[in-house]
């Protein structure tokens, strides 16, 4: 049986979508036996880090920062609403400038 030789806590920042920013701990694990360091989403054992299947309620996005998947999930949409917007936003003006033979120009320092 291979026996656990360290248990590391570490304080973290967990970021939520209902509570927001939460100072809390996390736990890792490693056995010595097999060289392996056990983690919240992932080990590694043999300079690889394997994550754990399925979709994890908390991801670990550096040492001290987890981010609820919800939130994470939020910020994927909002960044690609943004882009969608950006894009539609620019169509309908170069469209319009078209429609009227004009030539688009905008301002390419800041405001």
């Amino acid at each position: 049986m291979t026996e656990l030789r360290k248990v590391k806590a570490q304080r973290i920042v967990l970021y939520t979508l209902n509570s927001g920013n939460q100072p809390t701990w996390a736990v890792h694990l490693y056995f010595p036996d097999c060289h392996c360091n056990y983690h919240v989403n992932f080990y590694i054992c043999d300079g690889q880090c394997t994550y754990y299947p399925g979709l994890l309620t908390y991801l670990q996005v550096s040492k001290h920062h987890f981010v609820e998947h919800r939130l994470a999930e939020m910020w994927t949409n909002q960044h690609l609403i943004e882009h969608v917007w950006d894009a539609f936003f620019l169509l309908i003006l170069i469209c319009d400038h078209a429609t009227h033979s004009l030539l688009l120009v905008i301002p390419h320092v800041g405001l």
